[in-house]
């Protein structure tokens, strides 16, 4: 989030964080368990408006899932594999959600998508371990197949991929999305 004793940056602020997670935590009491410490850690940082834990805190990332009308998401080439776009929060970034769409915008030139209603915050939040451990905030956009750039799709930088070839988990987020025919 941010080094030993230096601010909070806007868009990593850990107060919006905090009001993210405990949203989510209410809609999925079940993730507690291994959400409780980045919580804790997030709730500590609001409260003194700096990192207290000597720069050991983990790293907060910004993930898109876009959705189109055939129930298909768009993932992007990534090196040799496929995967959501993710990113570090970029200063002049809003907030979380600003982040993940603006990787929409810039990587698979996105420029039309929308939050459905009822997925106001993180569809998903999960917890990659490691040197720092990695937290990802997953918010949902949903648009039409076609805009995405057909060049993008051409030159293999992009493709739409069924929840069946997706991560279970992350596809038992999106389903109740996804349009019935």
């Amino acid at each position: 989030m941010t080094t030993a004793d230096t601010p909070m940056t806007h868009a990593t602020d850990a107060g919006a964080l905090t009001r993210e997670m405990t949203d989510y935590l209410r809609e999925h009491p079940e993730e507690q368990g291994a959400l409780l410490t980045l919580y804790d850690a997030l709730c500590d940082h609001a409260r003194r408006g700096r990192c207290p834990h000597g720069g050991r805190c983990p790293e907060i990332l910004s993930g898109a899932l876009l959705l189109d009308e055939r129930g298909r998401v768009l993932l992007l080439r990534h090196g040799d594999r496929w995967a959501f776009p993710e990113g570090a929060p970029q200063p002049g970034d809003l907030g979380l959600r600003d982040t993940a769409y603006a990787l929409l915008r810039e990587f698979g030139g996105v420029r039309e998508a929308w939050v459905p209603g009822q997925a106001a915050g993180p569809v998903m939040i999960d917890v990659t371990r490691g040197r720092p451990d990695r937290v990802g905030f997953r918010y949902l956009f949903v648009t039409h197949s076609s805009v995405v750039p057909s060049v993008v799709l051409a030159h293999g930088l992009a493709r739409w991929a069924g929840l069946g070839e997706v991560d279970e988990r992350i596809a038992a987020r999106l389903r109740p999305f996804v349009a019935a025919p």
